[in-house]
């Protein structure tokens, strides 16, 4: 097939090349592309860029922008004109790093990347480009922040970003109007937010997560708008904070069953949500009280380290991060979802001692242990203050001895 390529091209056949430059692409290595006379009537053509839907099935995106900076040098103009071409078949977070990057190295405005998505209506299927941007070119994504707006399907998470770096009201607006019109998307959101749920064709289980929304934001008098993200940071989850209730969704949890304590943020409903024939599980949902996690000292955490070590636990991921102050005593405030069974929250016996509004509970849960489990577990990887801890409560409990 090369042979037989390249005698069409030195007889003048080019457009009986053109005509069969897939069919010869699949026979031939893409490094047949750098041959001199080829890469003339590819870039002549336009074969390149115009077939990137056939490339992009047999080959890497990195692959693909190395001959683009091949053709680069070859002629700046094909390239510059074409390049943002590759948006509509690569969408993952290392495509944009390296394709702006590109840019930046050629001097290619990348605001014509903004212009692509708008001309072609391309959506943004995650904000990594815009978490990209604003890392790397603030100036670029200030510039383009309402083609991003505009353009994004995860509407929480990017209202998240903005907030997290202090974009104007009126942008934060921009985004809720468009969660007003299009409710579904948000639903959709926290629904992927759990794993495997992107390609889940279950509408049984996908109507559980809406019905639950729904029936949060009816409890506390809110819309879709007034959702929020709380964390991304959760070991397991994506917490969402709707009203003063925060919702927690995401993959099986270390520790689904356990002894109950005083000091756990008490959920209002705990489950694992299994397929429709209740045998392979899909994700888990909790949902708790919004509680106060400002100003949790370190001695904060040692606090209640000490008090669970007391009482026979072993808190393997201790950190200011994971507790919380109770805005409400720590009890049911919920009249949704009120025929659970106490026993689905995964805690096996009730607390006896009610925290008070002000008292110190822990948030997340999943890395404790009983003392026996921990200790003859050698898989488990303590993080946060624990090794420090650990010693100290040793050394003061041998003191007291």
């Amino acid at each position: 097939m090369y042979e037989y390529a390249m005698n069409l091209l030195e007889n003048g056949k080019e457009e009986e090349f053109i005509n069969n430059f897939t069919k010869i692409m699949d026979e031939c290595h893409i490094y047949f592309l750098r041959e001199p006379n080829v890469s003339n009537i590819v870039v002549k053509y336009n074969l390149f860029f115009s077939n990137i839907k056939y490339f992009s099935r047999n080959y890497k995106y990195d692959i693909l922008l190395s001959y683009s900076d091949y053709f680069y040098s070859y002629d700046k103009s094909y390239v510059e004109d074409n390049i943002f071409s590759l948006l509509e078949y690569y969408k993952s977070e290392i495509d944009y790093i390296k394709l702006i990057r590109f840019c930046k190295e050629k001097n290619i405005d990348v605001d014509n990347l903004f212009k692509h998505i708008e001309k072609n209506n391309l959506l943004l299927e995650d904000n990594i480009l815009l978490s990209i941007l604003l890392f790397n070119y603030k100036d670029v994504t200030i510039n383009n922040i309402d083609t991003i707006i505009n353009h994004s399907i995860k509407l929480l998470d990017l209202k998240f970003i903005l907030n997290q770096y202090g974009f104007s009201k009126d942008k934060i607006d921009m985004v809720n109007q468009i969660i007003i019109n299009n409710k579904k998307l948000v639903s959709e959101e926290i629904l992927s937010s759990a794993v495997g749920m992107r390609d889940l064709k279950d509408d049984i289980i996908k109507d559980t997560v809406s019905i639950i929304t729904e029936e949060l934001m009816h409890n506390e008098n809110i819309n879709y708008e007034d959702i929020n993200i709380l964390s991304k940071s959760g070991a397991y989850s994506i917490a969402y904070k709707i009203g003063d209730k925060v919702l927690k969704i995401g993959k099986k949890r270390e520790v689904f069953t356990k002894i109950n304590n005083k000091r756990f943020l008490q959920p209002l409903y705990r489950d694992e949500i299994l397929d429709k024939d209740d045998k392979d599980f899909l994700f888990c949902i909790e949902i708790t009280e919004f509680v106060d996690t400002k100003n949790i000292t370190k001695e904060d955490v040692y606090f209640i380290y000490k008090e669970l070590r007391g009482c026979g636990f072993v808190w393997t991921d201790c950190k200011e991060d994971n507790i919380g102050r109770l805005l409400k005593d720590n009890k049911v405030y919920f009249k949704g979802i009120d025929k659970v069974d106490k026993n689905a929250t995964g805690y096996i016996n009730d607390n006896i001692e009610i925290l008070k509004k002000g008292d110190l509970v822990i948030i997340d849960n999943d890395y404790i242990y009983n003392e026996e489990e921990f200790f003859n577990n050698n898989h488990l990887v303590p993080s946060g203050y624990f090794y420090e801890f650990e010693q100290r409560y040793r050394n003061e409990h041998n003191k007291i001895k």
